[in-house]
Parts: C-alpha cells; sequence; structure tokens
C-alpha cells in the first residue's frame, strides 16, 4: 500500500550511507563540507519527514478498516425490534416468505464503503437524531385549529408530534445489497457532483415516507422498496421525465392506467403520493411474481417487463449482473440497479458518508374532505387562511387547483381539524 513511500526511504538511507562514507574519507580541497552539510541535514529531515507520514496513514487506515469492518459486521446481520421507517426491522410473516425474508449476500461483497474522510477524524457511523427510530401516527397529533388571519407559514399544519426516537439498531436491509465498482461509482457522486441535490432528496424524503413506510408494511413488502421512489425523483410528487413518465414514483400514461391512476386534463393521479404509492406497490409486487428477484423487478420497472423477458430469453441468464456485465442491457437500466443501492446506503446512514446536520421535513397532518364539483383551491384556501400552495401541495393531482362543475365529487386533502370550515365554505358557494 505504501510501496511507493518504502521505495523513497530506500533510497535516502543509500544517500545517508554515501555520505557517511564520504564523512570519514580523508578530506579532498575539491568536496565543499559546509555543502555537504546541508545536503545531509536536507536528506535526513526529508527522511524523518517520510517516516512521520507513513505512521499517520498507517494509523489511520487502520482505523477506517475498524470501522467499515465494523459497519459490514452491523449490514450481515439484520435484527428484530426497530421501527426505522429509514430501514426498519420486523417479525418476519410465515406466509409470502420469498416478500418478507431479507437477502443479504455474503460478506465479502455486503461490505459498506467508507468514504475519505479529513485525517485524525473518526467517522460517524449514525446520526443519533435522524438515523433510526419511528414515526408518530397521525392519529396522536393534536388537533389544529384554524387561524383567524392568514398565514405567515405552514408550521401550524405539519406533524410536529413526529420524533424518531434513537435506537441501538443499525442498518439493516430488506433488499439485496450487492457492493461492486458500480455501485461505489455511484456512491462517490452523490458525495461529490450530485450532494447538494441529494441532500434535498434526504430533507424532502421525511414528509412522505410515514406514508409510505405503512402502506409497504401493509402489502408486506420490503421497506426498502421505498428507495426506488428517490432514485425516481427524490421525493417529487410533480416530476416530470422527457419520456413523459410523471410523479413520485415516475408512472407512464399506460402502465398508470392498468393499475389505476386516473389521467385527464384537470386530474393526474400519478401525482398522487397516496394513490400512486398503492400503484407502485402493486406493480412491484406483480413484478416480483414474474421474475423473483428484486434486481430484476428494479430493471424492469425501469425498463419494463417485456424488455426483460426477452434479454432472459436471449441471452439464457436471470442474473441481473451477468446481463449487464455482457452488455445487454440499456446503460440506463445498468446504472439504476447500482444507483438504488447507493442510495440505500447512504440513506441508512447519511453521517457516515458525510451528509450531516440534515433539515428533515415534517410530514404533513390532514383530513379528508369529499368537495363537489366546482371547488376552487385557491378560493378555498383564503377561507381558510392558508396559502393557496400549500393546499395544491396537499392535492397535487389537481392540474388546475380546481374541481371541474361536471364531476360529482372528488375527495381532497384539507388541514387537520378544517372540515366543519371547509363544509361551511361548500353551503356558502352552491
Amino acid at each position: 500500500m505504501f510501496s511507493g513511500q518504502f521505495m523513497k526511504i530506500t533510497l535516502l538511507s543509500a544517500m545517508l550511507a554515501v555520505l557517511a562514507s564520504c564523512a570519514s574519507a580523508p578530506k579532498s580541497p575539491r568536496l565543499a563540507p559546509r555543502k555537504k552539510l546541508t545536503l545531509k541535514r536536507e536528506i535526513q529531515n526529508q527522511f524523518a519527514t517520510l517516516q512521520k507520514e507513513i505512521r499517520e496513514k498507517k494509523s489511520y487506515s487502520e482505523n477506517a478498516l475498524a470501522m467499515r469492518d465494523e459497519a459490514a459486521k452491523a449490514a450481515a446481520m439484520p435484527k428484530e425490534g426497530s421501527n426505522n421507517f429509514m430501514g426498519p426491522s420486523r417479525v418476519q410473516y410465515a406466509e409470502n416468505a420469498s416478500l418478507r425474508t431479507p437477502h443479504v449476500v455474503p460478506h465479502e461483497i455486503n461490505q459498506i464503503d467508507v468514504p475519505q474522510l479529513p485525517e485524525k477524524k473518526v467517522p460517524v457511523l449514525v446520526n443519533p437524531e435522524f438515523a433510526s427510530g419511528e414515526i408518530a401516527n397521525d392519529e396522536n397529533a393534536e388537533l389544529t385549529v384554524l387561524p383567524t388571519g392568514p398565514l405567515k407559514n405552514l408550521n401550524n399544519f405539519e406533524d410536529k408530534s413526529a420524533r424518531l426516537k434513537t435506537s441501538s439498531q443499525t442498518m439493516v436491509f430488506e433488499l439485496p445489497v450487492t457492493y461492486n465498482a458500480r455501485v461505489r461509482r455511484w456512491i462517490n457522486y452523490f458525495q461529490t457532483e450530485g450532494r447538494s441535490s441529494f441532500r434535498r432528496y434526504l430533507e424532502r424524503s421525511t414528509r412522505w415516507l410515514p406514508y409510505i413506510h405503512n402502506e409497504l408494511e401493509a402489502a408486506r413488502m420490503p421497506m426498502d422498496v421505498m428507495y426506488v421512489a428517490l432514485v425516481e425523483s427524490g421525493f417529487m410528487p410533480d416530476a416530470m421525465s422527457p419520456a413523459g413518465a410523471v410523479g413520485m414514483w415516475q408512472f407512464i400514461r399506460e402502465t398508470g392506467k392498468r393499475y389505476g391512476l386516473r389521467n385527464s386534463w384537470w386530474i393526474d393521479e400519478r401525482r398522487d403520493v397516496y394513490k400512486s404509492t398503492r400503484a407502485a406497490i402493486s406493480y412491484m409486487t406483480d413484478l416480483n411474481k414474474m421474475f423473483g428477484s428484486w434486481y430484476l423487478v428494479a430493471a424492469s420497472y425501469n425498463m419494463g417487463e417485456n424488455g426483460v423477458k426477452r434479454l432472459i430469453k436471449r441471452h439464457n441468464s436471470n442474473d441481473f449482473w451477468e446481463l449487464a456485465d455482457r452488455g445487454a442491457l440499456p446503460d440506463e437500466t445498468v446504472n439504476y440497479v447500482p444507483k438504488i443501492i447507493a442510495a440505500m446506503l447512504i440513506a441508512k446512514a447519511p453521517a457516515l458518508y458525510g451528509f450531516r446536520d440534515l433539515q428533515y421535513s415534517q410530514p404533513y397532518v390532514f383530513d379528508y374532505f369529499e368537495a363537489p364539483g366546482g371547488t376552487d383551491l385557491g378560493n378555498l384556501a383564503n377561507f381558510l387562511g392558508v396559502s393557496g400552495q400549500y393546499l395544491r401541495e396537499l392535492n397535487p393531482e389537481l392540474l388546475h387547483g380546481l374541481i371541474p362543475a361536471h364531476v360529482r365529487s372528488h375527495r381532497i386533502r384539507i388541514p387537520k381539524g378544517a372540515v366543519t370550515t371547509v363544509a361551511k365554505y361548500v353551503e356558502l358557494v352552491k
């Protein structure tokens, strides 16, 4: 590891030996003793500096390797009892074991990358405040009373009761974790060029993860499926791709329609976090039944299940990494799975990878209300004394911020505790 430095030390040692022999030899009028002494001292100083650097680097390397081994052991031994929505450990269900049992690959490829940190600093494995714990249920939140005047911020309508409890549990994985050069490359990207964007994704994630966690739990799906949304959209409900995919889970129109998401000039339920999450879970459940491999599920989610079926048949292989190495998959799909793994590793222990002091968003709390056709969110917001942007964020599926008059009704999300006030508004505008 330090062969270059040892070569320099060997050369310097040889030069010191020559100088020592010269010092013991009879003096010659051609020699310049003062210059020789200066050169000897300079070489001795360089030799001492190199020895010091090697000792420091060796010490730091040993510490870093020890931290990596500890993290790898933690990843390889999932435990029960944690309600951490960033990567929980739960009692395994007896039925449907293929969906529920975490798959941990052999230790040598399940190690966690320790990023390069400044010398003399010890990497922190988890962020004590946010890396583990549970989110309180919305039902436990205090009822919010509508203010009499306009709101200056939306803090009153965020779930302040949502707190993450610290836990002795560390990184638990419910999807396969393969650590290779492709994964390392994406970890490095998220730490460097993509750092600011990835930081925003992490901070935004906690607004939606409690709901996604509950839906995955109900469907008995691996919790780590939630990181597909991080890679697809950065947890943005209104994200749009050049290919026409829309929403947090990036459904194209045809697939969204197949899984019950309406799309017309006034509504696009691909933008509805709650409905699209259920649709994404149903879609990936079908894909898992089809392929029996979560890597191929992710590949199919990216490029379509029919394309993956054709490639499996053509190359007589259902191993994602083998198909990637053969160049059978499109470049975007080859990068898609390593990107999810990299995002999952960082999101479970952000401080380990240099993401500290994250300002996590609080989950929204709200009530549902069956609003009649003709309801305008802007007018309703003015009546409630909240911002129109806030109501639009709660109802991103309404493309123009209104329910058309010809529609009988549509269920909207409103501020917690505002049902009576909204009912009064509906009576006034009839």
